[in-house]
């Protein structure tokens, strides 16, 4: 839930006040949370799309 908070301020804020996002504080802060949501999303994929396989190949034994 945080990152759609995140991304949804991020987002305000550059509606509001587009030169904000020019800040390399906040647009450095937009990249790395960016970051690191994605990585996040993708790590979890991985352990599901694991334990699926896992879990077939212990079926079909």
């Amino acid at each position: 839930m945080m990152a759609f908070a995140v991304k949804y301020v991020l987002g305000v804020m550059s509606a509001i006040t587009p030169e904000v996002l020019q800040r390399p504080g906040v647009s450095a802060f937009a990249i790395i949370t960016g970051g690191l949501f994605a990585g996040v999303f993708v790590g979890k994929f991985v352990r599901y799309v694991r334990v699926y396989l896992a879990a077939e190949v212990q079926e079909v034994r």
